[in-house]
C-alpha cells in the first residue's frame, strides 16, 4: 500500500500525516492489549458501550470525526521522501495507538448495514517506529493526559515504563512536582506487589481483577484499589517503599495470610464481611505500616510473629461482618474519613512501640 503524507517533526519524532478509508483501517488495523499473557502490550480491552455510541453517532447524528486516529509502523526505511509516499508492505499490520473505539464503532455500523462508511476518511498520523515501547508511551500520555484511561490499565502502562526506563526517568517525566512523580513511580512499583501477591499469597489469589482477563471471583477486588491502598499504606514510609516489589510482597503476604488465619470466615465469605472490601483493603494496608514497624523493633517479621501482633487488635471475624446486627459499626464507612477512623481504633490496641522501635 501507498499513502500519500506529509512529513512533520516535533522535537526528534517524525510524523506522517494523511487519510485512510474506514476499511483499511478495520481491515489491516491491530491492538496491542494488555494481559497476563501479553505484559508488552499497552492498550485496554474495547468497551462495547463506546463501540455502540461511536456506531450511533455516525449513523444517526453528525457523524463527523475530524481527530487523527494515531498509528504505528513497525517497519523501518519506508518512506519515499521525493514522493512523498509512504510504501507500507502489504502484510504489515497498522497498530492503533489511539482511536480504536472510532474504528470498532465504524466497522460496527457497516456490521448493522452501514455499507457506505467503508469508504468514510478518517485522518490518521503515522509513527514509523518498530519499538512497542515508544507507542506504549504515547498511549498512554494521549489518553492518560488528554482524556480518561482505566486507571488499571495506565498503572500497568507505568510499570512497563518503570521496567524499561528506570524510576529516574520515570519519576521525571511524569510531572514537575516531584510530589506527583514520586507518586507515580509508587504506583508502577505497587503493581509489581500487586503481581506478587496473585502468584504467592493464598489471601489473594483468584481475588484480584487485573485488565485483559475476566473477572475471577464475583467479590474480587480491583487491581486499582489494591495499589491505592498500598500508597496510604507500605509506600507512606522510606524502609518499605524502596523495597523491590518481590521482597515487600513478602512481607505484605505473610501479613494478610496472618490476617486470614485469625478472621478465617471473614476472608472466607467476602459477600457477607468487609475485610475484602475496600474500607477493610484500605484500613488494613494502612494497619500493615504499625505491624510492620513493631516487627522491626524485634527484627522478626515471620507470619506467627504478625499473628501475635493482630490478636492485640481483640477482634474476631463478626467485626467484619456486613450485618449491622453483629458488625461493627467502624467497618460501615467507606469515606475516607470514617477508614481513618477504623485504622486509627485498630492502631490503638497494637503494643506499644519502644524508643528504640522509633
Amino acid at each position: 500500500m501507498e499513502l500519500e503524507v506529509t512529513r512533520i517533526k516535533q522535537k526528534d519524532v517524525e510524523l506522517y500525516l494523511g487519510w485512510l478509508p474506514a476499511k483499511e483501517l478495520i481491515n489491516r488495523g491491530k491492538v496491542d492489549m494488555w494481559s497476563p499473557t501479553c505484559t508488552d502490550g499497552y492498550q485496554r480491552p474495547l468497551v462495547p458501550k463506546r463501540v455502540g455510541e461511536v456506531a450511533h453517532y455516525l449513523v444517526d447524528a453528525e457523524g463527523v470525526m475530524p481527530t487523527a486516529v494515531l498509528l504505528s509502523v513497525r517497519s523501518k526505511d519506508v518512506f519515499d521522501e521525493k514522493r512523498s509516499v509512504l510504501g507500507i508492505p502489504d502484510e504489515e499490520p497498522l497498530w492503533i495507538i489511539d482511536g480504536q473505539h472510532r474504528v470498532a464503532g465504524l466497522a460496527e455500523a457497516m456490521k448493522q448495514g452501514a455499507q457506505e462508511l467503508k469508504d468514510y476518511p478518517l485522518p490518521v498520523v503515522i509513527m514509523v517506529n518498530p519499538n512497542r515501547f515508544d507507542e506504549m508511551r504515547n498511549f498512554y500520555v494521549v489518553n492518560s493526559r488528554a482524556k480518561s484511561v482505566p486507571t488499571d490499565v495506565a498503572e500497568r502502562n507505568l510499570q512497563r515504563t518503570l521496567a524499561v526506563k528506570g524510576w529516574e526517568w520515570l519519576k521525571t517525566r511524569e510531572a514537575k512536582e516531584e510530589r506527583k512523580g514520586e507518586r507515580a513511580l509508587n504506583m508502577a512499583r505497587a503493581v509489581g506487589v500487586v503481581d506478587y501477591l496473585r502468584s504467592h499469597c493464598s489471601v489473594w489469589k483468584d481475588m484480584v481483577v487485573v485488565p485483559g482477563e475476566p473477572k475471577p471471583h464475583v467479590y474480587a477486588v480491583k487491581q486499582h484499589t489494591m495499589v491505592v491502598a498500598m500508597l496510604e499504606g507500605a509506600y507512606k514510609i522510606k524502609v518499605l517503599a524502596d523495597q523491590d516489589p518481590a521482597s515487600l510482597g513478602v512481607l505484605l503476604s505473610n501479613y494478610w495470610e496472618a490476617a486470614q488465619e485469625i478472621w478465617p470466615e471473614a476472608f472466607k465469605e467476602p459477600k457477607w464481611y468487609s475485610v475484602r472490601k475496600s474500607s477493610g483493603v484500605w484500613a488494613l494496608n494502612m494497619l500493615f505500616v504499625d505491624v510492620f514497624e513493631r516487627c522491626r523493633e524485634v527484627r522478626d517479621y515471620s507470619k506467627p510473629k504478625m499473628v501475635e501482633l493482630l490478636r492485640y487488635l481483640g477482634i474476631d471475624s463478626e467485626f467484619w461482618s456486613s450485618d449491622p446486627d453483629k458488625g461493627d459499626v467502624r467497618t460501615f464507612g467507606s469515606s475516607m474519613k470514617a477508614i481513618r477512623l477504623l485504622h486509627a481504633f485498630m492502631r490503638e490496641q497494637l503494643p506499644h512501640l519502644t524508643l528504640a522501635g522509633l
